[in-house]
């Protein structure tokens, strides 16, 4: 699966991990600290 994964994400253009990606198509990519990736997931929940 490793070998899947990367290429999808090669595909969709991610450039670097980590890599999160919202419901919205936008990337949150690269180290983030904790407290900005939960204020990213709350906002992508409401």
């Amino acid at each position: 699966p490793v070998r899947t994964h990367y290429e999808l994400g090669t595909r969709m253009g991610v450039r670097g991990t980590p890599a999160v990606i919202g419901e919205d198509g936008q990337e949150l990519g690269g180290y983030v600290p904790a407290a900005q990736l939960i204020q990213y997931v709350r906002k992508d929940r409401s």
